[in-house]
């Protein structure tokens, strides 16, 4: 329960921020906080990070209103997995990027 009770806690706050500061640094600087690797010059639009440790961007990345699915569970296990984006990628609004997707 501890997972699902931080992902919501994060999820709280990153719709509050998001509202504020999309698509500056800060944005990204939340992310970095909440362990993701994030590159330089990358611009977040209102993504949906759902395990920020297990997510890494490399530089000049943009992810505009795009979801990454880095949980599930699987018959009643938490099942967790890695995205990882190279630099000088683009991900546009509406992708899903699950766990194990490499860009």
């Amino acid at each position: 329960y501890r997972w699902l009770l931080s992902r919501h806690l994060v999820e709280k706050v990153r719709d509050r921020l998001s509202e504020m500061v999309s698509g500056t640094e800060v944005f990204a600087a939340f992310y970095r906080a909440l362990g993701a690797r994030i590159g330089a010059r990358v611009e977040l639009n209102d993504p949906e990070l759902e395990e920020p440790e297990l997510i890494s961007l490399g530089d000049d990345v943009e992810v505009h209103h795009a979801r990454f699915g880095t949980a599930a569970i699987l018959d009643g296990e938490l099942v967790l997995g890695r995205v990882d984006i190279a630099s000088r990628c683009r991900v546009l609004p509406r992708a899903m990027l699950v766990m194990g997707t490499e860009l």
